[in-house]
């Protein structure tokens, strides 16, 4: 029996790990070995920044990753992450839990390898250097508890040579106990796979999707657009019914010579939801939309008083090389990263230890801002439904990773400089006492 009587997985739980990279307090998350590395020989160059795969070619590039298996009790948690910890000898799967996280859980690798890599730039869907994984268990689980009590092995790791046969039933090959007859290196990996795959496979069209598979030219990225098939007895929603027309615009017109900011994706004509006012009302038709013939009130004339200093902080700590954090006139150019205390939509990220959720380039957002005024930073993150990150949010990284490039640039945060107090002015000196008059003498 295990020693360190680890509990299954309860129905519903879940979680994520590999967000924080492979850091001290995250080990050992994700790993990439490169198996026998040469130069990058590719036709289209081998500039590389992504800090995940190597830049050098490999024979084989063999990527793992390891789940944390300390638990707090709970199913789930904000950023499906925090429920969770690695053990503090530096995640080994039989140290010992922080006191946060007591409970044991199974650990859960998985590998995966790249066969002739050819090096260079290659990255995530998403652009970043981060290598994450997502865990919902669909486990029974007192047949898992079974298997946790019972089984023993002397192996920590999934090996292929040491599996608890004797209690599950299906395997995935190659796995054997037989050192003597096994060869796990074997050439004829793929047949001994045929051998153990169901006679008849399940109908998947049927079962889960009716979409075609196997038509599929590239990969496809961003949301899920499929079709998923409802459990028997679950009575399908519904047709929404369809929207009303549009009321035909009365006031909508592109207008280039007296707008020069049309079809640039902000609104310019100072109404509902624009960022500027720089144009005239109903000229910006394509970024504002339709308005009606009446102009809103003008807005009040900007203050006269100059905007205080804002603090600059580097989108990622010792990432920026030269550039020093620190404070910046509102009129000087820098990156724009935006925080919300909610999800505001997928791609919108909560790193563990943040109260927040930051990005960079999310479509609410309209992607990438470089270059901002302070002013324009804030109103993109306004517009975004969010704000500009605090200096600490910033400078504890809980902004690092989210797209553009910002990890090595500095970013506007929304901490402005806090003028001294001028020191108080020195007391009136105290008026001469009245004069002292002898008394008049009598008549």
């Amino acid at each position: 029996a295990n020693e360190d009587s680890p509990r299954a997985f309860p129905p519903g739980f879940r979680m994520i790990a590999g967000r924080n990279g492979d850091t001290e307090s995250e080990f050992p998350n994700a790993f990439a070995e490169c198996v026998e590395p040469s130069p990058c020989l590719r036709p289209d160059g081998c500039h590389t920044e992504n800090d995940f795969f190597p830049r050098e070619a490999c024979v084989e590039l063999e990527v793992s990753m390891f789940f944390p298996n300390c638990w707090d009790g709970r199913l789930d948690s904000a950023d499906h992450a925090s429920h969770v910890a690695y053990t503090i000898e530096e995640g080994e799967v039989d140290g010992t839990c922080p006191d946060t996280h007591p409970l044991k859980i199974p650990q859960i690798s998985f590998f995966f390898r790249i066969f002739d890599y050819d090096g260079g730039w290659h990255t995530f869907s998403d652009g970043s250097s981060t290598f994450h994984a997502d865990y919902i268990s669909g486990w029974d689980q007192d047949f898992m508890q079974g298997v946790l009590d019972n089984c023993e092995t002397e192996s920590l790791g999934p090996n292929p040579d040491s599996f608890c046969e004797e209690h599950i039933t299906f395997r995935d090959g190659p796995k054997c106990t037989d050192e003597a007859t096994c060869d796990f290196a074997s050439p004829i990996l793929l047949e001994k796979l045929r051998q153990i795959q169901p006679r008849t496979l399940p109908d998947m069209r049927a079962g889960i999707s009716p979409e075609a598979t196997d038509v599929v030219s590239s990969l496809p990225r961003g949301t899920c657009t499929g079709t998923l098939l409802l459990p028997p007895g679950v009575a399908a929603k519904p047709p929404r019914p369809p929207a009303p027309p549009p009321a035909p615009p009365e006031l909508c017109d592109d207008d280039g010579a007296v707008c020069g900011h049309l079809n640039d994706g902000e609104c310019d004509d100072g109404g509902a939801g624009s960022v500027y006012s720089l144009c005239p009302y109903g000229k910006d038709c394509t970024d504002c939309g339709a308005r009606v013939s009446s102009p809103p009130p003008l807005p009040p004339p900007p203050s006269s008083r100059p905007l205080p200093p804002r603090w600059v902080e580097c989108g990622r700590r010792n990432r920026c090389g030269p550039q020093v954090a620190g404070w910046a006139i509102p009129d000087a150019r820098h990156e724009v990263r935006c925080c919300s205390g909610t999800q505001l939509g997928a791609m919108w990220d909560k790193r563990a230890g943040c109260d927040v959720w930051a990005e960079s380039d999310g479509p609410e957002m309209g992607g990438c801002h470089h270059g901002k005024t302070f002013e324009e930073a804030e109103a993109v993150c306004a517009g975004a439904g969010a704000r500009l990150c605090t200096k600490d949010e910033l400078a504890s990284d809980c902004t690092r990773g989210t797209g553009c490039g910002h990890d090595r640039d500095l970013v506007w945060s929304s901490t402005e400089q806090v003028p001294s107090s001028p020191k108080p002015a020195p007391p009136a000196p105290a008026p001469p006492p009245p004069l002292s008059l002898p008394p008049r003498p009598p008549p």
